[in-house]
C-alpha cells in the first residue's frame, strides 16, 4: 500500500539520515509508492542501510535488495541525494494506480532463462522502462 503523506515525509528524512550515519552515498527517488534507490559505499554499509529499513519500516521485509560489492572507491557516488516525488518511476500515473507488490505473481528471471524464454511462441514482453533507461 503507498504511504499516507505524512509517511511519505518521515521515509524521506529517515531514509536520508541513515544514509549520512552510515556514510552511505547514491541517488534515489522517494514516492508514496516507495523508494528507488542505486546506492555506493562499503559492503556493511550498504548491508546496514538495508537492514536499518527493515527495522524501520516492516514493509523493507519484502524488499529483494540488489547487491554488488567491490566497486572501487573512485566509482562511488560522491554525496547522498534523494528526492521526494510523485512517483517512483515516472509514468504519470497517480500512487493509487500503482500495481501492488503483494499481489504481484510474475517471477524474476536470470539473464540466461530471461534469453530462452524470448525465443519462445508464446512469450510476450512489455518493457516498462522509461525513457531514460532504454535509451541506455
Amino acid at each position: 500500500p503507498a504511504w499516507a503523506p505524512k509517511q511519505h515525509r518521515q521515509a524521506l528524512s529517515f531514509t536520508m539520515e541513515l544514509g549520512r550515519k552510515l556514510g552511505v552515498t547514491g541517488r534515489g527517488r522517494c514516492s508514496q509508492e516507495g523508494l528507488n534507490c542505486t546506492l555506493t559505499g562499503t559492503a556493511e554499509a550498504i548491508r546496514a542501510f538495508a537492514q536499518g529499513l527493515r527495522d524501520w519500516d516492516p514493509v523493507f521485509n519484502e524488499t529483494d535488495f540488489k547487491l554488488t560489492d567491490g566497486l572501487e572507491h573512485g566509482k562511488r557516488f560522491k554525496s547522498l541525494t534523494i528526492q521526494k516525488k510523485q512517483e517512483l518511476v515516472a509514468y504519470g500515473l497517480p500512487p493509487s494506480m500503482a500495481p501492488s507488490l503483494k499481489d504481484n505473481e510474475t517471477k524474476h528471471l536470470e539473464a540466461h532463462d530471461y534469453h530462452k524464454m524470448m525465443t519462445e511462441s508464446n512469450t510476450v514482453i512489455i518493457d516498462v522502462r522509461n525513457h531514460y533507461e532504454a535509451a541506455i
